[in-house]
């Protein structure tokens, strides 16, 4: 199963629409911080509203409790604010922000960071990360360090234990 996440705003109804607030900036605004503002200040769900419209980070499908937003979450473009959704609680915007195990529908990128000139770019998941192979070259290079430091204090203490009555 796909892990993904995502954010909702619970609208009044479907022609709601609210101007999201931007200040004047170089670059534009992390799409995720703008939509996070307007989930605080304008969602009518109360259990996510205060989490900026966060559902869940990295969760299983069948996770969402409302299968249409459920279903929306392997349907909808990753890194796009997308809607209105109907679900019987009502209309949603939604924005899926990483989404894993879904490489027809993503490819390779499937997570949203800050950057790009649209308010963010879509990386794959493991950029900036450290790989297996690095990871093991640190430990060894780390053990080996830890040897040869240890026999030095080893060879400095044996001569200094020599040196007393």
């Amino acid at each position: 199963h796909s892990n993904k996440k995502i954010r909702q705003r619970l609208l009044v109804d479907e022609t709601e629409t609210t101007q999201m607030e931007t200040t004047n900036q170089e670059s534009p605004p992390f799409v995720i911080d703008i939509f996070e503002q307007a989930a605080q200040k304008y969602s009518r769900d109360e259990t996510t509203n205060q989490r900026g419209g966060l559902i869940g980070e990295l969760v299983p499908q069948g996770y969402c409790s409302c299968p249409e937003l459920d279903q929306a979450c392997f349907e909808v473009r990753l890194g796009i604010v997308e809607g209105p959704i109907a679900s019987p609680y009502g209309y949603h915007l939604i924005l899926v922000s990483e989404r894993t195990n879904c490489p027809k529908l993503d490819g390779s990128q499937t997570k949203l960071v800050p950057g790009g000139t649209n308010g963010g770019q879509l990386v794959s998941s493991t950029d900036g990360q450290p790989s297996w192979g690095r990871i093991v070259l640190d430990q060894v290079a780390l053990w080996v360090f830890a040897i040869v430091a240890g026999g030095i204090v080893a060879e400095d203490a044996a001569r200094i234990s020599e040196g007393l009555p």
